[in-house]
């Protein structure tokens, strides 16, 4: 199964896809450590890194179960704070050289995540410092989500990392890098979503803005999609199975889609890029529906953010217009504080 419906279609496109300044408002950290350090972490750690090399070259042409053999490998690698530190500095590095003047980054500050003896407040500090690393480097900004993972998170721990966000806040946000919002995703058969909704009111009552993975379940039964869009979200992530209702619902209030084609395509929630069931539904019944094209797990699916433009390129048959008018776009749904759109806007307007 391949991502797209040509590499070498894609491959012409990526230059002009990279010279393009826009915006990732939706890459993992976890999931978007660069290659490169993740095998030198490894290498140090004295663990095996035959199989992740395969992972890599494999991951493209539907190598499923790598992807998932990439995510152990950075769970053992980042384990330091120190080491969180220079993979979100690094990741910032990676998509502004790839075109990005804004990026918005997710981080769930679990246990299982965190390195010995670390709180929470220390984790979000750690990863802010690299982001700000990152963006005094490149002239880019950044925003973070902490994300509630509905997997592992209890809605007391839930609830704790909307705290450690909503001081950050109150706090005071740096002049480049700083909170944003709460992102609420993880395994969609798992706790239930009215569970979390106190923790969110929160978030959304300090001023945090709310991303949602959406609508994951394969079989379409998903019963708890007329709930979050009750809640009121600002952005929802993947969409890929909504039913006609909530279709109606979107067309009728449009909220911006967070679109990650490679991720789609290599988990199996789709068989090609242009076969993405939630989009096709949306566009069919509103052509100008809001959408924006992201990464999600740039290191697990071997991609990056020109890369997904240019497979959307490819799949969509997009013009440089339409290009331009997607990026143009991207910064416009972030959740970048208004004293940073202003520039930034500006910055992608001048440069496409």
């Amino acid at each position: 199964m391949a991502v797209a419906t040509g590499e070498a279609e894609v491959d012409s496109a990526l230059p002009f896809c990279r010279s393009l300044a826009k915006a990732e408002l939706h890459a993992h950290l976890g999931g978007s450590v660069r290659q490169s350090t993740l095998r030198e972490l490894l290498i140090a750690k004295g663990l095996p890194v035959d199989g992740l090399d395969q992972a890599f070259s494999r991951v493209r042409r539907d190598a499923y179960g790598d992807c998932f053999r990439v995510f152990d490998a950075v769970h053992a690698a980042v384990d330091s704070l120190a080491v969180l530190r220079r993979v979100a500095r690094e990741c910032v590095e990676d998509f502004a050289a790839d075109g990005a003047a804004y990026c918005e980054i997710r981080t769930t500050p679990r246990a299982g995540m965190l390195p010995a003896g670390s709180t929470k407040r220390q984790y979000v500090e750690a990863v802010l410092a690299g982001l700000h690393d990152g963006c005094a480097a490149t002239g880019t900004r950044a925003g973070l989500l902490l994300s509630v993972d509905r997997g592992s998170d209890t809605p007391a721990t839930a609830a704790d990392t909307v705290d450690v966000a909503v001081a950050a806040v109150a706090e005071g946000g740096d002049v480049l890098a700083r909170v944003v919002g709460i992102d609420f995703s993880g395994n969609p058969y798992k706790g239930h979503f009215s569970d979390y909704v106190p923790a969110l009111r929160r978030a959304r009552a300090a001023c945090l803005r709310i991303a949602l993975h959406f609508s994951e379940r394969p079989d379409g039964s998903d019963p708890e999609m007329a709930a979050m869009l009750a809640f009121g979200a600002d952005r929802i992530g993947h969409a890929l199975y909504i039913d006609d209702p909530t279709t109606a619902a979107l067309v009728a209030s449009p909220l911006p889609l967070e679109v990650c084609l490679s991720s789609s395509v290599q988990t199996r929630s789709c068989a090609s890029p242009v076969a993405h069931p939630g989009w096709a539904q949306l566009r069919r019944r509103l052509p100008t529906y809001p959408l924006v094209l992201c990464t999600d797990d740039k290191c697990v699916f071997n991609t990056s953010l020109a890369r997904e433009y240019a497979i959307a390129a490819t799949a969509w048959h997009l013009t440089h217009d339409d290009l331009r008018a997607l990026a143009d776009a991207s910064l416009e749904y972030s959740f970048a504080p208004a004293e940073w759109k202003t520039h930034l806007l500006a910055r992608l307007q001048a440069k496409n």
